[in-house]
């Protein structure tokens, strides 16, 4: 297991230094997007140093989007609340841990086909389908009532893929909806203060929803949760925005539609490059999931449940991560800000190898703080850089990026750390880390920045 450490390490070097090696593109002053794609064929200016942007304020935008922003972190709450209380009720019901664990595959599950739900967002008013997502998903919901014995918890299981198929196609279509909802020039922020909203609902549903399943059983927060997908498809409803109907070329073969998005991210430089960045840092995000473990039990010689303590500092150090990203995201640029977010990463793990309590939760903190820079950086590059047409599909294969590699990481990573330990564990992943920062730093300075992902230091609207 140690040779497979050492061969990955030395991978990671390799495409390092081959990046560096391969020859520098020409730094034009524009940046052809028809190089990313044979049918968007307009340019994009690059601004090498760029003036001072004026925004007049809009309250008629601002309005929309707080009301989106309302309607989807209303849903997220509920979604957070739902799959841990499903997997209680089945716990209750059953006695099994292992049918337990299943009602988190069945909720995840879904997401393997995410390719085809950027099909479906592409093909119809983005606004339409995700009110009718949460239409759709409130009386769902209420059918996990009907499970009263052990013998009824394939109830819950549909339930949780029903779920799952609708979080992904609203995902996806809210991606693709965000950019007309918050203009061009408010995405950034926009994707930092929905990032916020996400870590909020994550710190705080899954206590919400324990408590009431403890006080009341299951019935109040099946209640709870419908509530919030009619409220929120009320705040969708409200939500003001210009939302036609996406062109498509009918008759093209389905597969080559349902791979235009991975199609797209490949040929588009500045996404690839963002791409092969975040495949390492997700598999290091993925692993110190079961590592935690262990580096509690035995590096820090505490009990298990001090892991509760490290994961509320992450969640808190990610809320206060994504405020900062909010107010830093226009002067930073989007491709900047992630390097920032991959720098506190690094900064993090590496407090993480020395043994002692306060390290371990400041290290947490500050993982915690790079969530929102990473994320909002790779999708407000998503949603600049890709043609509205195919914006659903470039989402949903953004989505699949985002969690796939961190899934596939956390079941390698809970099976190798028996063998590895928590100490060469972490070194892994902070080499990892420095490595897949190195070759991004390398490619930013290589690759020209197009204008819409640049700096804007003099914004005059306010957020």
């Amino acid at each position: 297991m140690t040779q497979v450490v050492i061969g990955a390490a030395v991978l990671s070097l390799l495409g390092f230094t081959s990046g560096l090696s391969r020859k520098r593109r020409s730094r034009s002053r524009r940046l052809r997007v028809d190089d990313c794609h044979p049918i968007h064929c307009h340019t994009v200016p690059v601004r090498m140093s760029p003036e001072p942007l004026q925004e007049e304020p809009n309250p008629h935008r601002t309005r929309s989007l707080n009301l989106w922003l309302s309607g989807v972190s209303l849903s997220l709450f509920g979604d957070s609340a739902l799959w841990l209380v499903a997997a209680l009720w089945v716990k209750s019901l059953t006695g099994s841990d292992g049918a337990a664990g299943m009602t988190f595959l069945a909720y995840l599950a879904p997401g393997i086909i995410a390719p085809l739900f950027g099909v479906v967002v592409d093909r119809v008013r983005r606004k339409r389908l995700v009110l009718t997502i949460n239409l759709v998903l409130a009386p769902v919901t209420c059918l996990v009532l009907f499970a009263t014995t052990s013998s009824d918890v394939w109830i819950i299981y549909t339930v949780l893929v029903i779920t799952g198929f609708g979080t992904s196609l609203h995902n996806a279509a809210g991606g693709a909806l965000l950019p007309r909802i918050a203009g061009p020039k408010g995405i950034g922020r926009a994707n930092a203060k929905l990032r916020t909203l996400k870590e909020i609902s994550r710190l705080f549903a899954p206590v919400v929803g324990t408590a009431l399943f403890a006080a009341s059983s299951v019935e109040a927060v099946v209640v709870i949760n419908a509530a919030t997908y009619l409220v929120a498809a009320v705040c969708v409803w409200l939500v003001d925005v210009d939302d036609p109907k996406p062109q498509y070329e009918r008759g093209e073969p389905l597969v080559r539609q349902m791979t235009a998005g991975a199609r797209f991210l490949w040929q588009c430089a500045p996404l690839r490059e963002t791409a092969f960045t975040l495949v390492g840092v997700l598999a290091v995000f993925g692993l110190i999931q079961p590592t935690v473990f262990a580096l509690v039990s035995n590096g820090l010689q505490l009990s298990v449940t001090f892991v509760g303590v490290l994961s509320s500092c992450q969640a808190v150090g990610a809320i206060v991560g994504g405020m900062v990203t909010v107010r830093m995201v226009d002067r930073l640029g989007a491709r900047r800000l992630l390097l920032c977010g991959l720098l506190l990463y690094i900064a993090g793990h590496a407090a993480l190898l020395i043994p002692v309590p306060i390290s371990a939760i400041a290290g947490f903190v500050v993982i915690g703080g790079g969530i929102a820079p990473v994320i909002v950086g790779f999708y407000t590059q998503v949603q600049h850089l890709a043609p509205d047409r195919m914006l659903g599909r470039v989402s949903a294969v953004a989505d699949s990026l985002i969690s796939l590699p961190q899934a596939g990481f956390i079941a390698l990573g809970s099976l190798t750390i028996g063998t590895i330990g928590h100490g060469p564990m972490l070194i892994f992943m902070v080499t990892v880390l420095v490595f897949s920062t190195l070759y991004y730093l390398s490619r930013l300075r290589a690759t020209p920045t197009p204008e819409v992902l640049a700096p804007q230091p003099a914004r005059m609207a306010k957020p």
